[in-house]
C-alpha cells in the first residue's frame, strides 16, 4: 500500500504491527501518531539511502507533509 502526504493508515485493513512507510533518501516526511500529539520528523535530506519506519503497537499513522 502506498500512503501519501494527508493520508491515513486507518483506512486501510492492515496496518497493526506489520505496516510502514519508506522515507526515501533527500526526503523529509512529518508523520502524527494515533491522531494527536505525537509527532515525529524523518529527515533523509542528505542522506545517501532510504529509511523504513515501522508502524506498531497498533498506532495510527498520518502523513502531515511529505517534502521532495
Amino acid at each position: 500500500m502506498l500512503i501519501g502526504p494527508r493520508d491515513s493508515s486507518s483506512g486501510y485493513y492492515f496496518y497493526y504491527d506489520v505496516d510502514g512507510f519508506r522515507v526515501l533518501r533527500g526526503c523529509r516526511a512529518t508523520v502524527q501518531y494515533n491522531g494527536g500529539g505525537d509527532v515525529k520528523v524523518y529527515d533523509r535530506r542528505g542522506y545517501s539511502t532510504s529509511m523504513w519506519v515501522r508502524i506498531t503497537l497498533k498506532s495510527q499513522a498520518n502523513i502531515i507533509s511529505y517534502t521532495y
